[in-house]
């Protein structure tokens, strides 16, 4: 699968993986300083306001055209994450060390790593299960365009 990169602007990192998301999607206007200023309340100066309050990001996802539907649930293992990939985009935000959120984009079973997009360092990254274990992510999907 190919993922856009997006560097995102400052604490702008569930936008610019949104951004990323709609680029692949066939949708080429949106942009993370859209998104920002379309919904203030759900990224106050970029932020996501609260990782909790899904339907906040839910109408965003909506709102942009890219799903009906988000589900957001613990990292369970690399194995439940690949399942849940073949047919679903999916988003990993975590809150420490610090609150942040990337794109996963691959997920290779044998070797247990998954590839993902982090706006913040503009490039593609591999996360081993150790560290994903360490960061103790939320998993945020929602159904491809097209399933």
């Amino acid at each position: 699968m190919n993922c856009t990169l997006v560097k995102q602007l400052p604490n702008h990192c569930v936008p610019a993986c949104l951004e990323s998301v709609a680029k692949d999607s066939g949708i080429t206007s949106i942009t993370q300083k859209d998104i920002v200023r379309q919904f203030p309340n759900v990224f106050p100066n970029g932020v996501l306001n609260d990782l909790n309050e899904s339907p906040n990001l839910e109408n965003v996802v909506r709102d942009l055209g890219l799903a009906d539907r988000i589900f957001q649930i613990p990292f369970q293992g690399v194995q439940n994450l690949a399942a849940l990939y073949r047919k679903n985009e999916m988003l990993l935000m975590w809150s420490d060390p610090a609150k942040h959120c990337v794109r996963v984009c691959s997920c290779d079973l044998s070797s247990q790593v998954i590839t993902v997009m982090d706006p913040e360092q503009n490039e593609l990254q591999t996360y081993d299960v150790a560290r994903l274990n360490s960061l103790a992510p939320s998993l945020v999907y929602f159904k491809r365009r097209g399933y």
